[in-house]
C-alpha cells in the first residue's frame, strides 16, 4: 500500500459503523435514543472512577449475588446461569491460565497495526483491545471489523465485550450504557452462531429496570442487526464476497 493510497484507519472504520457507534456511546445514560426510559441515576464520574480503578485483568462485571473471586494467577470468568424464570444469575469461576502461544502482533506499534487492520483480522483484534480504554468506539469498531474479516468468527466481539472498560453496575445499580452495549454485542455474537453471549442476563436487567422494556429491547436488536449488516459490507468490500449469515 503506497503512502498516497494509505487511508486513515479511523475514517475507513466508517464502514464498520465507527461514527454511528461513537454517536451511540456519546448519548450518555440512554444510548438507545433520547427519550428512552432512564435507569436509576449513576453519576458519570462514578462510572469513570470505577473503570479507571480496575486492574487490567480484574473481573469487570460487578452485578452478582456474591463478590467476584480475588485476583490470582488465573482468569476470572463470568457465567450467566438461567434460573428457568426468564432471568439469570452471574456466577464466577477461576480458570487456570494455559501457556498461550505468543501473538506476534502484540509487539507491533499501533501505526503498523492500523495499516494491517484494513484487511487482517488478527491485527484488527489486537487494536480493538489496545484501544478499549482510550477510544471505546474505535475499539468496538475494530472488534466488529476483525469478526467480519474472519468470516463471522465472533471471538473478537466476545473478547471486546469481556474487556469493556465500564462496569455493569455500581452499588447494585445497573449502568445503562454498559447494559446496552453488552446486550447489543451479545446479540451480534448470537446472530453469528456463537453461544458465548449473555443476552438473557442483560435482557433480564432491562426488563427489571426499564419502564418500556419491549421498546428498548427492540431498538437494541435493530442496532445489532444494523451492525451485522455493516460487517457483511466490510467483508464484501475487502474480499469481494460475504460468508456472514445471521
Amino acid at each position: 500500500m503506497t503512502k498516497e493510497n494509505e487511508m486513515d484507519l479511523k475514517r475507513a472504520m466508517m464502514a464498520t459503523g465507527a461514527a454511528a457507534i461513537a454517536a451511540w456511546l456519546a448519548c450518555g445514560p440512554s444510548p438507545v435514543d433520547s427519550d428512552g426510559a432512564e435507569y436509576a441515576a449513576v453519576p458519570a464520574s462514578a462510572v469513570q472512577a470505577r473503570a479507571t480503578k480496575r486492574a487490567p485483568d480484574e473481573e469487570r462485571d460487578s452485578v452478582a449475588t456474591g463478590a467476584a473471586p480475588a485476583r490470582r494467577s488465573c482468569d476470572i470468568v463470568t457465567h450467566y446461569l438461567p434460573d428457568g424464570e426468564g432471568t439469570a444469575t452471574a456466577a464466577y469461576s477461576c480458570e487456570l491460565r494455559d501457556p498461550a502461544p505468543p501473538q506476534p502482533y502484540e509487539s507491533y506499534p499501533t501505526a503498523a497495526l492500523e495499516s494491517l487492520a484494513y484487511a487482517d483480522p488478527e491485527a484488527a483484534a489486537v487494536l480493538s483491545l489496545r484501544w478499549r480504554r482510550s477510544d471505546t468506539a474505535a475499539a468496538m469498531s475494530m472488534a466488529l471489523r476483525a469478526a467480519a474479516l474472519s468470516g463471522g468468527d465472533a471471538g473478537p466481539v466476545v473478547a471486546f465485550s469481556n474487556a469493556y472498560p465500564a462496569p455493569t453496575a455500581i452499588d447494585d445499580v445497573p449502568v445503562r450504557q454498559t447494559v446496552h452495549v453488552k446486550y447489543v454485542l451479545g446479540t451480534v455474537t448470537k446472530l453469528l452462531g456463537d453461544e458465548r453471549h449473555s443476552v438473557p442476563y442483560f435482557e433480564a436487567l432491562i426488563r427489571k429496570h426499564s419502564s418500556e422494556p419491549d421498546r428498548e429491547i427492540a431498538l437494541l436488536q435493530r442496532r445489532a442487526n444494523a451492525l451485522l449488516d455493516e460487517m457483511r459490507q466490510v467483508q464484501l468490500g475487502v474480499t469481494g464476497a460475504t460468508t456472514i449469515g445471521g
